[in-house]
This record gives structure tokens, sequence and C-alpha cells, in this order.
């Protein structure tokens, strides 16, 4: 996967090449040009972490022997999960705030998907991770 990623990762790159140095050539304000490049660099993070969450998801999907990640056995909390990350706009249905730490598949579990010690549920009981 993470060859595959790399690859996305520099289409991405080379997508954001040719907008950018238009954009920020009709800038004439350099403050204005920070901002500009402060903006496209964020955009093009939040894609590259959206195909990164996508390669993950898809991996489960296929069911590859190395992907440890399955939702909750349980469908009625599935579809209760569901249903509020629909009313959050696929924001965490058990979190206040509304951010992309908080967005699902949240920060907190990608950070426990990383560990190779974690086994549980995530926050919201949506997803578990075995450690086999």
């Amino acid at each position: 996967m993470e060859q595959e990623f790399e690859t996305y990762k520099l289409k991405v790159n080379r997508l954001f090449e040719q907008p950018r140095f238009i954009i920020l050539s009709q800038e004439k304000d350099m403050d204005e040009r920070k901002k500009t490049e402060m903006t496209l660099n964020i955009i093009k993070a939040v894609v590259v972490r959206f195909i990164k969450t996508i390669l993950i998801k898809n991996k489960n999907i296929k069911g590859e022997k190395n992907m440890k990640i399955r939702l909750n056995e349980n469908e009625k909390v599935v579809k209760m999960v569901k249903e509020g990350l629909k009313k959050k706009n696929g924001y965490c249905p058990c979190r206040l705030e509304m951010n992309e730490d908080t967005k699902c598949m949240c920060k907190e579990f990608r950070e426990q998907i990383a560990d190779e010690n974690f086994e549980g549920y995530c926050h919201c009981m949506l997803y578990y991770k075995s450690k086999d």
C-alpha cells in the first residue's frame, strides 16, 4: 500500500503545480501570496490524507491478509454510528468538535492503527483493529 500511496502523492503534487504557479503569479502582494501558498498546501495535504484513507478502506474491503480492521460485528451499533456520521457530515458522532481530527476514520483511530500493539475498537465502536 505504501508504494501505491507514494504514487498517488506524486500525482497530487503534479496536479497542484501548474495551478499553484498561475495563482501565485497573479498575486502582487507578498502577504497574499503567502496566504494563498498556505491554503494550497493545506488543500494538498487534505487530498493526500483522503487518498491514504481510501487506500486503507479499499484494502479492508478487498480482505487482504495484512489488513486487520473490520466493522463492529454488532449491526445495530454499526447502523447507529453510520446514521450519526451521516447527520454530522462524516464527523465523529461521539465528539463535539468537528475538525479534520474528528473526521471518520478519526486521527485517534488512525494512530491506533499505526500502533502494532493496539487491539480494540475505535472511539465510536464502528471499527475494530486486531493484532493478528
